[in-house]
């Protein structure tokens, strides 16, 4: 449910992704095209900080725990777990 509206520095467009906890003071704005997380204060709606994420191939997914603990899967490590996935398949395929 809707709770409050802020106004935002940045734009969030359809690569965004927002995210927060009931209750975390901050609001999370991942820009994927850029490479960052961007932690907004609710209530201001300022920019507390910048996180830059260091990926030549950009961000699948951020996923926000509870204790606002960011998970971020970029593409490199997208295609690693395949290439893992793979090779453990072809392994038991074996077996």
């Amino acid at each position: 449910k809707k709770i409050k509206e802020i106004n935002v520095p940045i734009t969030v467009d359809a690569d965004s992704l927002l995210l927060t906890t009931e209750d975390s003071r901050n609001l999370y704005l991942v820009k994927k095209s850029l490479n960052r997380v961007y932690l907004l204060d609710k209530t201001l709606g300022t920019i507390v900080k910048t996180i830059k994420i260091p990926s030549t191939e950009g961000i699948v997914d951020v996923s926000l725990s509870p204790d606002e603990t960011l998970y971020v899967l970029t593409k490199e490590e997208a295609e690693e777990l395949e290439l893992l996935y793979q090779k453990r398949r072809a392994y038991l395929e074996k077996g």
